[in-house]
């Protein structure tokens, strides 16, 4: 019914705030990173609506962005969540910490609750960042290589993200960090050394390669030595690439 509204916001508080377009104030229910957005009272605003049908009231629920939006619409087409359910995620979790949780999951968004807060995710992605940034002699490999395979860290998880780093780092390579996926991340991986366009395309295949070796139960240890020793030496030998 309504796609969006620009206008005046009259009213601010914790759970929502109130825009007047034509004389009309419409009470929107909203996130904390939308509130964080959409500014002052007084201030003008676009913000992208849904509004949840029920038998005894009508809600609006607004977003500051399309990304935020999308996320809600598919949270709340899970069976038990919720609007109130789904504004809670998206008040702790950005659009992007969401599109990661679900790809270090299962691909779905109901793994992608499981994991939402989870400190173990937090920690592989830190991994990950310090591994691209710090990692460059072979020397490194087997320090790297004991804390990818310590308990608390998950292989496949690993992977995941790993990929997803890598790919952020093709896109900022290609002047394109505003299509990256977790810019959160991105000043951090501009500090990675070495990484021509050959080397970042290298590592993906490498890890395409290094999840089919999984698959068929390649001895840990020697799968992430190889994958660390791949990257490394598509660093080097793809500089001008």
């Amino acid at each position: 019914m309504f796609y969006s509204l620009t206008g005046n916001i009259i009213m601010l508080d914790a759970s929502g705030f109130a825009v007047e377009c034509g004389g009309v104030g419409f009470k929107c229910n909203a996130s904390m990173n939308t509130l964080k957005k959409v500014g002052t009272v007084g201030s003008r605003t676009t913000v992208y609506t849904h509004l949840a049908v029920r038998e005894d009231a009508l809600e609006l629920f607004a977003f500051s962005d399309l990304a935020e939006l999308d996320c809600f619409k598919h949270l709340i087409a899970i069976s038990g969540v919720g609007p109130k359910a789904a504004l809670a995620v998206l008040s702790e979790m950005t659009p992007e910490k969401l599109a990661m949780a679900v790809s270090s999951g299962d691909g779905t968004v109901g793994k992608a609750l499981a994991l939402y807060g989870d400190s173990r995710l937090l920690s592989v992605t830190e991994l990950v960042i310090d591994m691209l940034v710090n990692m460059n002699s072979s020397s490194e490999i087997l320090a790297y290589s004991n804390k990818i395979l310590q308990p608390k860290i998950d292989l496949s998880q690993f992977l995941s993200v790993l990929e997803l780093m890598l790919r952020d780092m093709l896109v900022i390579y290609e002047g394109k960090s505003d299509v990256a996926f977790n810019k959160g991340a991105i000043e951090k991986l501009k500090k990675a050394q070495n990484f021509s366009r050959g080397a970042l395309i290298h590592a993906l295949e490498s890890i395409t390669e290094a999840q089919k070796r999984k698959k068929f139960n390649m001895n840990p240890t020697m799968l992430v030595e190889w994958l660390l020793f791949q990257i490394l030496e598509g660093k080097y030998k793809w500089q001008k690439f």
